[in-house]
C-alpha cells in the first residue's frame, strides 16, 4: 500500500519561451535541487551546452534557416559549488516548472519524453532529458534534444508504435502483410526528423507517408498530416523569412528563497464588526506557526499613509523570532477611511532593499477590504512591476471587484474571505478563511521550493454550527508520513466565554484524554492537554454551551515526517484557450 501524505494542487507556471527575431529566448532547462554535483562539473557543463548548440544547429536547418535556440537559461542546484560557471540566485525560478527536465530517471528511465497532452499541432507542458545523456557531447544528443523540442513547441508526435500498446501497436497489417509501424530513414531514426550525424546540414523533418498509414501516435492524433506539414504550419514557422543562425548562449542560475512583507490595511474599514480582531488573530496564527523556519518576512500597516512596522525583514529562526513580528501588529485600526496601496508597496519595497537586498521576485501579502481607487492602483501595480516584484491581495469583506488587478498585473494570487455576521459580530468563519487564505498564498508562492516540505498540512476540518448538540463528536487520520509539528486546535469566538466545557481526544490504542489547554487563548483556540502524538485514527469529543449563536470549528494540522521528504504534489494543468475563466471557476478534488 503507497501512502500518500496529501496532495496539494499548484499552478503550472506560463511557459515564458518567447520567439524573437528567429531566436528563441527565456527557455529554461531545470537540474533538481537533489542531485549530486558531478564529479567534473565543468565538463558536464560543457557537453550540456555543447549537446544544445548541436540541437539548435539542427533545428535551424530542418525548419530551413527560420529558427534557432538564442538563449537558454540553466536552473542548477544552489549546492553544486565546484562548476566553473558564474551562477546567480534568483527568486522564482524552480528546477521542477522549467520547459526541460534533467533528472537521473523519469517515469520512463533513461529516455527522453515529453508531457503533451493537448493535442496535435498544441505545445507540450515540459520534456525530460536523462542526466547520463550529458556524459558526453556525441551528436546524438543533439537529435534527442531536437526530437524532444519539437513535440514540446510544435505539438508533433512519434511516428514508431509501441510494445504491448494496443492503440499505438509495435506491428499493423497492410494488404495481409504485417509490417512494422514506423518511418525508418536509412540513419535510423523514426521519431519525426532524419538527420546524417555526420553532416548536419542534412537534416529535414519527416516527410514520410508510408503505404497503408501505420498506427503511429502522430499518424493518429494528427490526422495522417505529416512531421513536416504540422511544424512549417506552425506560428513560428509559418510565413517566416530565412535568418542569421547564432550560437545560443547560457545563463546560470540557482534557487533563491522567496521573501514576504505582511501588508495590513489599517483604514478606518476594519474597524466595522470584528475584521481588526480577525486579522490580527489570523496574522498571529499565520506568523507563529504557518510560516516555514528561517522565512524572511517584514510588517506594514497602511492607510492614507503606509508605515512599515519592522525596521527590516527578520529571519523566522527562532520562537523569539516570530514574537518579534506579532508584538508588532497593531492593537487597533486607524480612523482615517482613505487608502495609499502605493504607499504600502514602497514601505515594503524599502524592506526589500534594505542592506543591499532586492525586491525582485520577493511577494508582499496584502490584506485589504473597502474599495481602490484607479489611479492608486496603476501607481502601485507600476512601481511592482518596475521592480518585478509580486502583489497577492487577500480581500476581506470586500466590496471592490478592482482590486484583482494588484495581483493579476503582478503575478500574484488573489484569495477572497466572503463576509458574513452573526448580529453586529463578524462570524468566526471569517477569520478560519482568512487564515486558510493566508496558508495558501504561501504554499502557492513556495510552490515546489525546498520550504513547502516545511508548511503544515491541514489534516481536518469541521464546522460545529450554533444547532449542534450539546456533546459533539469527530474523527480524523493522521497519516504515518506526516507527525511533526501536530496542532489539534478548537476555535471559539470568544475569549470572556469559549462556550466549550470540556474536551475529550482518544488515541489510536483506545485511550481517552480528558483536558483541554488555554495556552492559546490568544489565538482563540483550545489544544488538548494531550497532543496528537501518532498515526492512525483519531477521535474528539467536546461539550458546548447551548447559548453560543457562533460556530465552533476544529482543525487539525502536521507537517511532513521529515523536512527533506518528498512531498506529493499535483499539477493542474489548464489551458486558457479551452477554459473560460471570466466568471469565475469552481474545481474540486
Amino acid at each position: 500500500m503507497i501512502s500518500v501524505p496529501f496532495i496539494t494542487l499548484l499552478p503550472i507556471l506560463v511557459k515564458g519561451i518567447v520567439l524573437n527575431d528567429s531566436g528563441y529566448e527565456n527557455i529554461f532547462v531545470g537540474i533538481p535541487r537533489n542531485l549530486q554535483e558531478p564529479q567534473d562539473c565543468g565538463r558536464f557543463l560543457s557537453n550540456l551546452e555543447a549537446s544544445f548548440h548541436y540541437a539548435s544547429k539542427l533545428l535551424y536547418q530542418a525548419t530551413e534557416s527560420k529558427v534557432y535556440f538564442k538563449n537558454m537559461s540553466i536552473i542548477i542546484p544552489k549546492t553544486w559549488s565546484n562548476c566553473p560557471r558564474q551562477v546567480t540566485p534568483r527568486v522564482g525560478v524552480a528546477w521542477s516548472r522549467t520547459d526541460l527536465l534533467v533528472t537521473e530517471k523519469g517515469s520512463l528511465g533513461n529516455s527522453a519524453w515529453t508531457l503533451q497532452p493537448k493535442g496535435c499541432g498544441n505545445s507540450g507542458y515540459y520534456s525530460h532529458l536523462p542526466l547520463k545523456m550529458f556524459d558526453n557531447n556525441e551528436t546524438k544528443n543533439g537529435i534527442t534534444i531536437l526530437n524532444e523540442w519539437i513535440k514540446l513547441r510544435y505539438g508533433v508526435f512519434p511516428n514508431i508504435g509501441f510494445s504491448n500498446d494496443p492503440v499505438y501497436p509495435e506491428y499493423y497489417k497492410h494488404n495481409n502483410i504485417i509490417k512494422e509501424t514506423a518511418c525508418y530513414y536509412s540513419n535510423g531514426t523514426t521519431s519525426g526528423i532524419a538527420c546524417n550525424t555526420e553532416d548536419s546540414e542534412k537534416c529535414s523533418f519527416d516527410s514520410c507517408k508510408p503505404e497503408g498509414y501505420p498506427p503511429t501516435k502522430h499518424n493518429i492524433l494528427c490526422n495522417r498530416e505529416t512531421v513536416k506539414s504540422v511544424i512549417f504550419d506552425h506560428v513560428d514557422i509559418r510565413n517566416r523569412e530565412s535568418s542569421v543562425f547564432n550560437m545560443p548562449k547560457f545563463q546560470y542560475f540557482c534557487e533563491e528563497k522567496v521573501k514576504f512583507v505582511l501588508a495590513l490595511d489599517s483604514s478606518s474599514a476594519m474597524i466595522d464588526r470584528d475584521n481588526w480582531k480577525f486579522i490580527r488573530i489570523a496574522a498571529r496564527r499565520f506568523v507563529l506557526y504557518d510560516l516555514p523556519n528561517n522565512t524572511e518576512i517584514g510588517l506594514v500597516r497602511f492607510s492614507a499613509k503606509a508605515k512599515a512596522e519592522t525596521d527590516s525583514l527578520t529571519s523566522l529562526s527562532s520562537d523569539k523570532d516570530r514574537e518579534s513580528i506579532v508584538a508588532r501588529i497593531p492593537d487597533y485600526p486607524e480612523k482615517m477611511a482613505e487608502k495609499c496601496f502605493e504607499c504600502a508597496i514602497r514601505e515594503s519595497i524599502k524592506l526589500f532593499e534594505k542592506d543591499g537586498g532586492s525586491a525582485f521576485g520577493n511577494v508582499v501579502l496584502l490584506i485589504t477590504s473597502g474599495t481602490a481607487n484607479i489611479n492608486d492602483l496603476n501607481a502601485a501595480i507600476n512601481l511592482a512591476r518596475n521592480k518585478q516584484m509580486k502583489i497577492t491581495v487577500i480581500s476581506y469583506a470586500a466590496t471592490s471587484e478592482n482590486q484583482h488587478q494588484l495581483a493579476s498585473e503582478t503575478g500574484g494570487f488573489t484569495e477572497i474571505v466572503p463576509s458574513k455576521g452573526v448580529g453586529s459580530s463578524s462570524h468566526l468563519s471569517m477569520m478560519i478563511r482568512l487564515g486558510d487564505a493566508l496558508l495558501s498564498s504561501v504554499q502557492r508562492h513556495l510552490g515546489s521550493s525546498e520550504e513547502f516540505g516545511d508548511l503544515p498540512v491541514q489534516v481536518h476540518e469541521m464546522e460545529y454550527q450554533d444547532t449542534a448538540t450539546s456533546i459533539v463528536n469527530g474523527t480524523f487520520v493522521l497519516d504515518p508520513m506526516l507527525n511533526r509539528d501536530n496542532l489539534f486546535a478548537l476555535y471559539f469566538y470568544s475569549r470572556d466565554n469559549p462556550y466549550v466545557k470540556r474536551l475529550w481526544l482518544t488515541s489510536p490504542s483506545g485511550k481517552t484524554f480528558e483536558g483541554k489547554s488555554e495556552y492559546s487563548l490568544s489565538g482563540h483556540y483550545f489544544t488538548p492537554l494531550h497532543g496528537v502524538n501518532t498515526p492512525g485514527l483519531w477521535s474528539y469529543a467536546f461539550e458546548r454551551e447551548s447559548q453560543s449563536h457562533q460556530s465552533h470549528f476544529v482543525k487539525v494540522f502536521s507537517k511532513p515526517k521529515s523536512k527533506s521528504q518528498a512531498t506529493v504534489t499535483g499539477r493542474l494543468l489548464l489551458d486558457k484557450n479551452i477554459f473560460d475563466f471570466s466568471e469565475g471557476s469552481l474545481i474540486t478534488c
